[in-house]
């Protein structure tokens, strides 16, 4: 009996040893498939790769992944090559059944759709080369049918000059000409041999940007010979003007060459929230008026703008968009029309952050001020210098991860030029500071400079002298001569912020590397460097292996 009793227990005993063990591993199981399932999630969310910050709508921000960016740098690659990169990295994306689309963030690209072309614009030459920086991002593109934003800008020295196609109120005609009722004859003449060959380039430009120019008439010329330089021509279908200001002087346009878009938006004011309704610069009514303020209306014209792209691969393909947004804005600071105390950096900061809440912008290409004729006395002559050294610091000081700001230190270079006109052509004692005060008279408003506007001092009276190639009339350029090295300087600042952000993942390496590039820009293209020496060293660093 006592043995028939133990028995029985040890049965028990085992039993409940073996249902223990299989309790432990089927608990060790389901914490096995928990772990599995919790890894699984873990790298379905990596597994977004886009080349900028940007991840799939449905992560939160606790799960987004800076993902390092892989660059091929190369002295010399083409569009092509970018273009069949582009190409192969989507097919191995597609390959590799990625489960998530890759999205692309306001930083370097629009939102809608953009195909690819190969192909030069009808103004370039076969030249298929392009000025250094260049690059080659091969991390993944997004999920679509467009390229990572690029700017190519091309050198030519003048014989293949601009026309000045759309601005015939600001050419600089050599010879006699006279006003609209036939008199007061102004005669200009060519450049001296030194400055022809400061600026003996031109400069054509490739992009799949969408850039706008916002300012006053000056901003206007600059934005004006862009539009030469990549592409458009007279009569230009694809070109359209909405707005006018002071009669046939155009104020809001766009022109679209295939990809490349290129919008004007003339302003009088900074471009500030209180402006908002505000009488523009084509404001009534005699459309006269020097209004500072904008239209939203007018900014809708621009955004819901309608053109068409045809792609080059095969097979081939029109498409018709809006532009939606813009990447990049080019500032000129209308200062013809403000008084310097306010240009601030608060005016500044607002005005950039409402062109990207308005236009979408993330690079701003600022301007210093020039030297011109609404700089009247000393004291405005050194509060113009110390509004300069302010944008300056206020560019290189700027740090916010929307929007990237570049300097176009245009200022400097009016300074050098008019130094170098004034001691040399005409005799002036430049140690005098105030030798760019001295003007022509018999002008109601605005008498032009004598050092900015006059080629020399002979046969002078009180009201006219022999005009220069520089200026039209102490306030507006002659596009003809300075265009290629202002577009050179414009394009290759651009190139600066796209390379930096490709070439680093963090915002203060991307900062370094953008102000090295900026000044490398402006000391190439804003100084008194013979332009064969920049063209010699354009082709070699693109001819480099």
């Amino acid at each position: 009996m006592t043995s028939n009793s133990s028995s029985s227990k040890r049965l028990i005993r085992r039993r409940h040893l073996l249902f223990g063990m299989i309790s432990i591993a089927m608990t060790l199981y389901l914490v096995f498939l928990w772990m599995m399932t919790t890894t699984t999630t873990t790298n379905h969310y990596h597994h977004v790769h886009s080349d900028d910050d940007s991840v799939h709508p449905t992560t939160t921000k606790t799960q987004q992944q800076l993902l390092p960016l892989v660059v091929v740098k190369s002295d010399f690659v083409t569009q092509q090559q970018q273009q069949q990169q582009y190409r192969n990295k989507k097919m191995n994306d597609k390959n590799n059944n990625s489960t998530f689309a890759t999205t692309r963030n306001d930083k370097n690209s629009g939102t809608d759709t953009v195909a690819t072309t190969s192909t030069s614009t009808s103004t370039t030459t076969t030249a298929t080369t392009f000025t250094a920086p260049t690059f080659v991002t091969v991390n993944a593109p997004p999920q679509t049918e467009q390229e990572p934003p690029f700017i190519h800008y091309q050198l030519y020295q003048k014989n293949r000059p601009y026309n000045i196609t759309f601005g015939p109120y600001t050419k600089c005609r050599l010879g006699i000409t006279y006003n609209k009722r036939g008199k007061k004859p102004i005669e200009r003449v060519a450049l001296p041999t030194y400055l022809q060959e400061i600026m003996d380039v031109t400069t054509y430009i490739q992009t799949n940007l969408k850039i706008l120019s916002v300012g006053d008439s000056v901003g206007i010329q600059f934005h004006q010979v862009l539009e030469e330089a990549i592409g458009g021509v007279w009569n230009d279908t694809r070109r359209t003007v909405y707005q006018n200001a002071w009669g046939d002087h155009e104020s809001v346009s766009v022109l679209t060459v295939n990809q490349t878009v290129v919008a004007a938006f003339r302003m009088t004011g900074l471009l500030l929230p209180s402006g908002k309704n505000q009488p523009p610069p084509n404001a009534g009514p005699n459309l006269k008026t020097g209004a500072g303020g904008w239209n939203p209306q007018h900014v809708q014209q621009l955004l819901q703008h309608e053109y068409t792209i045809t792609t080059t691969t095969t097979p081939t393909s029109t498409t018709t968009t809006r532009i939606t947004k813009f990447d990049v804005m080019l500032f000129r600071i209308p200062h013809g029309w403000l008084t310097l105390d306010t240009i601030t950096q608060h005016n500044l900061h607002e005005a950039i952050l409402l062109a990207h809440d308005l236009f979408g912008v993330n690079i701003v290409v600022l301007q210093t001020l020039f030297f011109n004729n609404n700089v009247r006395t000393m004291d405005e002559l050194q509060q113009l210098h110390r509004t300069n050294d302010m944008i300056r610091r206020f560019v290189k000081e700027w740090n916010h991860s929307t929007v990237t700001v570049l300097l176009l230190d245009f200022g400097q270079w009016v300074d050098q030029l008019v130094h170098w006109n004034a001691q040399h052509m005409l005799q002036m004692d430049v140690r005098d500071t105030n030798y760019t005060l001295q003007r022509l008279g018999c002008f109601k408003k605005f008498p032009p400079s004598l050092a900015v506007a006059c080629a020399t001092l002979e046969n002078r009276t009180d009201c006219t002298c022999i005009r220069n190639r520089l200026s039209i009339d102490g306030m507006h350029w002659c596009m003809e001569s300075m265009g290629g090295r202002i577009l050179a300087a414009t394009a290759c600042l651009i190139k600066c912020s796209l390379l930096s952000q490709r070439q680093y993942q963090y915002h203060q390496q991307q900062q370094q590397s953008q102000q090295s590039c900026e000044q490398r820009c402006n000391d190439d293209f804003m100084s008194l460097k013979p332009a064969s020496t920049i063209i010699e060293s354009y082709h070699k660093n693109n001819h480099s292996s």
